[in-house]
């Protein structure tokens, strides 16, 4: 499926060269953009440069001698006062119901972003916290997924006449088995397989690394993946997953797509996500009583709070329609 889409995400992204808020400040913004890169996935790294781009362009509005803001070097020119009016200018705009708290504690964290990384390159060395009044929990969906749809999504992939339908089922598998997010199923290496004792190891920025158990079904797919996609053509990097066309390694952003495009072509319009998935993965995790501490360790949480999140939005009326698996039997195996 990803092969059908790759020439329009391509195409797409020729007639978008800017992304939002970068065209007035094209060299702090690519400065932003390479800093953070290896941290953020690509959409959070757009609404951080999109909310970056706004508090740049505030404090070259309202403060006289700030302009023009040309490169990094610039920004010693910012003060502590200027963030504190940025600071009070978006908690007046919450107060008039212009924006939401959530959204106001987005802008300021985005905000704090750039200011540590003016502090990381010694340009500029202003601390910023977030104060505890304006802090926000982001607004999350409850999201599940059912196992006919997941059944529909895989026989669409299977049926399609795609030639990265075997890599679209391992991907889909991975993250339904294993509750692992997009950008780790980009960043899997050859090295991190270990198909003989079915074990999977998983790195990420947030959560650093974790070795999990693969069922053999997941394991038996992979192998078919290796050995008749991606051994065909054999390229520089050790990327597990590659791109037909060009053999390159495969993004989160091109995961994401892959979904999307398969729930259209499976029910005429998106009914979930990757993330939908590794949602439903907790879920069932804990409401089968396993160890919270075990499935926060096998999710990548970082903190206890991401896990408990799970716990209060176990509803039952909703997990009687989740995938009716234990997934952690797997890993109890490791």
């Amino acid at each position: 499926m990803l092969l059908d889409i790759e020439e329009h995400i391509v195409t797409r992204n020729k007639k978008r060269v800017h992304v939002r808020g970068s065209s007035e400040f094209p060299q702090l913004i690519l400065t932003f953009k390479n800093h953070y890169a290896q941290k953020y996935s690509h959409t959070s790294l757009k609404d951080h440069i999109y909310h970056v781009g706004k508090f740049i362009g505030y404090v070259q509005r309202h403060f006289i001698g700030v302009a023009p803001l040309h490169s990094i070097h610039d920004c010693k020119k910012f003060t502590k006062s200027m963030v504190v009016s940025y600071e009070e200018h978006l908690v007046e705009r919450m107060h008039l119901d212009q924006i939401k708290k959530s959204t106001l504690n987005r802008v300021l964290f985005s905000m704090k972003l750039f200011l540590d990384m003016l502090s990381t390159l010694k340009v500029n060395y202003i601390r910023y916290i977030i104060p505890q009044s304006l802090r926000a929990q982001a607004n999350r969906s409850n999201e599940f997924v059912n196992l006919e749809e997941v059944h529909v999504l895989l026989e669409s992939i299977e049926k399609s006449s795609s030639n990265s339908k075997i890599r679209n089922m391992c991907i889909v598998l991975l993250i339904m088995e294993l509750g692992c997010r997009p950008i780790e199923v980009a960043n899997i290496h050859l090295d991190d397989l270990r198909l003989s004792e079915r074990l999977i190891t998983l790195h990420s920025v947030k959560s650093k690394t974790r070795t999990l158990k693969m069922s053999k079904d997941l394991t038996d797919m992979i192998h078919e993946y290796l050995h008749f996609t991606r051994s065909l053509c054999p390229v520089e990097h050790n990327n597990l997953f590659v791109t037909h066309r060009t053999r390159s390694p495969i993004t989160s952003q091109m995961i994401s797509s892959m979904f999307s495009h398969s729930n259209k072509i499976s029910f005429g319009k998106i009914r979930f996500s990757a993330k939908s998935l590794r949602h439903t993965y907790a879920t069932n995790a804990l409401d089968n009583l396993n160890d919270f501490d075990q499935v926060s360790e096998s999710m990548g949480h970082k903190h206890r709070r991401s896990t408990e999140w799970y716990i209060h939005r176990s509803v039952q009326r909703l997990l009687a329609k989740t995938l009716p698996i234990n997934p952690l039997n797997r890993l109890n195996e490791v």
